[in-house]
């Protein structure tokens, strides 16, 4: 005989009693027999590899009775299973043991319709064919006021080499109480597209014993793109555009209520309206133990992306008849393999346009029976060609009508379909073709300084004598071309988020100009958590573009941590001590570099003054990259010195991960007046105004006595 083996767990359904349970066996074949734990937590004893007996019941037998009256009877069931495919195996014993209180006894035991007998509560010699159970009743009977007792059923089984087996079952008594379980605990939404909606299925079951109530559900950090709906009741962050890293609670009226052993089913469903990865986590308030159980929510966490440049095909003037090609490149930008299903133009009414495969894997365009797959950082080139039939005609504008087609690229990415548009003109006279370049791409952050070339310009006769550039800017930007917009190779500077329009006109040495300008659209968005702009505008400066001392009004952006931010001064004079020139917490020209959070330099949370500008326009940028919880920001305008060009129009935006949430425009401020713009609450991304009487809280004439303008 082996030795006794005994093994200790506790289970989550039985987590309202605090009970452990023991499963205790002793006895192996001589031939090598042992015991393992299935998938579904079952225990089977092996002789030679062949399962002879399977508990098929739970590891405990808990009797909730709840507020059964005394006297009061309830019955627990007992399996054991021959789980072998052939012989018999022989239940030597089914006894009751340590039962001190004799509140429990062995009400019956069934193999199929046979009832072994019981005699003096122990039943003896019952056998099981192959496949057949043996149901053990266990009964208690309640007989105090309060439910109590202890015991163990004890099975004993012999097989035919006469190894033993024991299985010891505790039964216990405790009051019913609900379990809520939520699976699964992550829902994950893999990739889904643009204009699409993907399902998942969120379901709540009650493992315990006693009615479970769902009280509430609450939204944590969730991602606009997620909602949650149960029986034609519907949940998503308010409004559709809550920010991430806020709370929403939503009581259910009724309550949701669930018997032992039931479950019901929410509906997750993931609508993104941008490629970045989204995540939140839905917690339901329940009535069992614990309060509440929850699930995380992840979507497009790892998923293909799709990058073509140029964005925008411009082959300009070419001569009738004569082919012209240009590359376009295809990058796998995601962090999964990309698959690129089609490559095609369509709306070409001329015939002009035509795709060439040749730099092409196989020298063939996709299909989605053979598609091009790209591992992630991986790129592919096509090439598009032009060859003018005709001489483009004159629109009612009097200038040459573009032959145009459509390169349109199909993948698995966010954006399953890309759109190139393609232009051409038809040219019988030898006028220069303008092509420009920015080095920095179509999409970068604020304060980047992009490095334009018109090197790819050409003329058919002579060369390229003159270029002009030109841009059209977002609202406040007055940014310029360095060293000027007629150099070859000129630097702008892009300080302002919004859309940029870049033009480029070029000149043969006849004098002749090129029949149409070059263009690309560039997008200026920032990146981080928290990006603050302030931009103004001084009537009285003639030139705000220009540069050096007092050459125009000085406006300074400060972004205060308000639990920490006091000066020692009341500027106000409201009590107490303003936020306002506080060392180190207000971030502002002379502390443009602060150190507020992680003394970690690895660690990116403290804010940065990344642009102070001292003579006019702006702008003054601000950014924070990981904010703190908890915190409460504030974000403030001072009018330092306007060096005579009197008062100025401040613009004040500020960003939450890229996207705009406030704007306050064009406040009038006069020298050393202090604007009081708004305050920024964390997790939340929450931004609110301070207002007094529905109008923007200025402090006029303010100057604090450490930061006094000379």
């Amino acid at each position: 005989m082996c030795d006794r083996i005994g093994t200790e767990r506790s289970a989550r359904s039985a987590r309202g009693w605090g009970v452990y349970w023991l499963l205790a066996f002793s006895g192996c074949s001589a031939g090598g027999g042992g015991f393992e734990t299935s998938a579904l937590g079952q225990l089977q004893l092996f002789v030679h590899g062949t399962p002879v007996a399977t508990l098929e019941s739970p590891p405990a037998l808990i009797f909730e009775v709840g507020d059964a009256p005394v006297g009061g009877a309830v019955d627990r069931t007992l399996t054991v299973r021959n789980a072998s495919s052939h012989g018999e195996l022989v239940v030597r014993e089914v006894t009751l043991e340590g039962d001190g209180a004799g509140a429990f006894q062995l009400a019956s035991i069934g193999v199929g319709d046979a009832q072994p007998a019981i005699v003096d509560g122990v039943a003896r010699d019952v056998r099981l064919l192959a496949g057949e159970t043996l149901e053990v009743v266990v009964r208690y009977v309640r007989q105090e006021p309060r439910p109590a007792g202890v015991a163990t059923v004890v099975v004993s089984c012999a097989n035919v080499r006469d190894a033993e087996r024991v299985v010891a079952v505790p039964v216990v008594v405790g009051d019913a109480t609900p379990v809520a379980l939520v699976t699964p605990a992550v829902v994950e939404f893999a990739s889904v597209a643009a204009g699409t909606t993907a399902s998942r299925e969120l379901r709540v079951t009650n493992t315990g014993s006693a009615t479970l109530e769902v009280r509430a559900v609450r939204l944590e950090e969730v991602h606009p793109g997620f909602s949650l709906s149960h029986d034609g009741a519907g949940w998503r962050s308010e409004g559709g555009d809550w920010l991430p890293g806020g709370e929403e609670r939503h009581a259910l009226d009724p309550v949701l209520r669930l018997a032992p052993g039931k479950s019901t089913a929410f509906a997750v469903r993931f609508a993104p309206d941008t490629a970045l990865p989204a995540k939140g986590r839905v917690v339901f308030e329940t009535n069992d133990g614990v309060g509440e159980a929850g699930a995380e929510l992840v979507g497009n966490a790892n998923q293909p992306c799709l990058e073509v440049v140029p964005g925008a095909v411009q082959f300009g003037a070419k001569l009738v008849g004569q082919r012209a090609s240009l590359p376009v490149q295809l990058r796998s930008c995601g962090s999964r393999e990309l698959e690129i299903t089609a490559l095609q133009l369509t709306g070409d009414t001329v015939g002009a346009f035509a795709l060439d495969a040749e730099s092409l894997p196989g020298g063939v365009l996709p299909s989605p029976e053979a598609p091009l797959r790209l591992p992630p950082g991986e790129r592919a080139e096509v090439r598009v060609t032009y060859t003018p039939p005709v001489e483009s005609p004159l629109g009612g504008d009097g200038k040459p009508t573009f032959d145009t087609a459509v390169l349109v690229v199909d993948s698995d990415a966010f954006e399953p379909t890309v759109e190139v548009p393609v232009s051409g003109l038809g040219s019988t006279t030898l006028c220069p073709t303008a092509v420009g370049s920015i080095a920095e791409g179509e999409q970068v952050i604020p304060q980047t300084a992009l490095h334009l070339s018109s090197a790819g310009s050409s003329a058919v006769a002579g060369e390229i004598v003159k270029r002009l550039w030109s841009v059209e800017q977002p609202p406040g930007s007055a940014s310029t071309f360095l060293p000027s917009a007629s150099f070859p190779n000129p630097v702008f500077e892009v300080n302002v988020a919004g859309t940029y329009v870049f033009r480029l006109d070029v000149w043969d040495e006849n004098g002749v100009s090129s029949c149409l300008p070059w263009e690309q659209v560039v997008l200026v968005i920032p990146d981080e958590a928290l990006h603050v702009e302030l931009l103004w505008h001084t009537p009285g400066d003639p030139d705000e573009t220009d540069e050096g001392a007092e050459a125009g009004s000085d406006l300074d952006l400060h972004f205060v941590h308000l639990k920490y931010a006091w000066s020692g001064y009341d500027g106000d004079g409201d009590g107490q001590e303003d936020p306002w020139f506080a060392q180190p917490f207000d971030c502002f020209w002379y502390n443009a570099k602060p150190e507020w959070a992680s003394f970690d330099p690895t660690v990116d949370d403290d804010p940065g003054l990344d642009r102070d500008d001292t003579d006019g326009a702006g702008p003054e940028n601000l950014n924070l990259n990981q904010p703190q919880d908890d915190a409460t920001y504030g974000v403030g305008v001072h009018y330092w010195a306007d060096h005579g060009y009197g008062d100025a129009y401040a613009t004040v935006r500020i960003y939450v991960y890229s996207t705009l949430v406030f704007e306050a425009a064009n406040v009038r401020l006069s020298p050393l007046d202090l604007w009081d713009v708004a305050r920024i609450h964390w997790p939340a991304g929450a931004v609110n105004p301070v207002l007094v009487n529905g109008e923007h809280r200025i402090l006029m004439g303010y100057s604090h006595p450490l930061f006094a303008f000379p």
